[in-house]
C-alpha cells in the first residue's frame, strides 16, 4: 500500500477500492501500513478507513494512532520498553494486540509464532495475563471473531484481564 500517495487527491484503483469499502461497508477491518504519518496525514488515513496499523513506530507515533483511535498491532522489532509501559501505564490492553507481521517463515519454523513475541513482551516485564490477552482475546474482537479469542483450556469467548499495570525494564 502506497501509504502517502493514498492519503492525497487520486483516482488510484486503492483509493477507489476504500471509497467504496467506507460507504458500502463501514464495519470493515482494514489494515495498513503508515510508518511515520502523524498528525494531519494519520488524520487522512483514517478518514479512508484504514483503522488499523501493524509496522514500527517511535512512541510518540504510537501515542497519535491511539489517541486517534486507531488499533496498534505490535510487531517483535516493536518490543520497545517505551512503548509497552506506554500500554501497560495507560491500561491500553483492548487497543492492541501482538502480530508476527514480517517474520520470515524459516524464522517462525524455529523460534515460533505469537508465542515468541508473547514470551519476549513477557521478559520485558508486560504483565504475563495481559500478554496472552493481547495475542489471543484483542485480535479475535478486532476481527469480528466474537466466539474465540481465550487461550484456557475449554474455553471461548469472553477474557478479561485484569486491569493492572505491570513494569517494564530496559531491553
Amino acid at each position: 500500500m502506497n501509504y502517502r500517495e493514498i492519503i492525497r487527491e487520486n483516482h488510484l484503483e486503492i483509493t477507489k477500492f476504500l471509497d467504496y469499502l467506507r460507504q458500502e461497508h463501514p464495519g470493515y477491518v482494514i489494515e495498513g501500513h503508515c510508518p511515520s504519518l502523524v498528525d494531519l496525514d494519520l488524520a487522512k488515513f483514517l478518514y479512508l478507513g484504514i483503522n488499523g496499523d501493524h509496522t514500527e513506530h517511535t512512541l510518540e507515533e504510537v501515542k497519535q494512532r491511539i489517541e486517534n483511535g486507531m488499533f496498534f498491532e505490535i510487531q517483535d522489532k516493536m518490543l520497545k520498553p517505551e512503548v509497552l509501559s506506554y500500554i501497560c501505564e495507560n491500561h491500553l490492553f483492548k487497543y492492541c494486540s501482538f502480530v508476527t507481521d514480517d517474520t520470515m517463515a524459516d524464522v517462525l519454523y524455529e523460534q515460533g509464532h505469537l508465542n515468541t513475541v508473547v514470551q519476549k513482551a513477557i521478559e520485558m516485564g508486560f504483565p504475563k495475563e495481559q500478554a496472552i490477552y493481547c495475542a489471543t482475546y484483542t485480535p479475535c474482537q478486532r476481527m469480528h471473531f466474537y466466539d474465540r479469542g481465550c487461550d484456557c483450556s475449554g474455553k471461548t469467548g469472553r477474557f478479561y484481564p485484569s486491569e493492572g499495570s505491570g513494569k517494564i525494564t530496559g531491553a
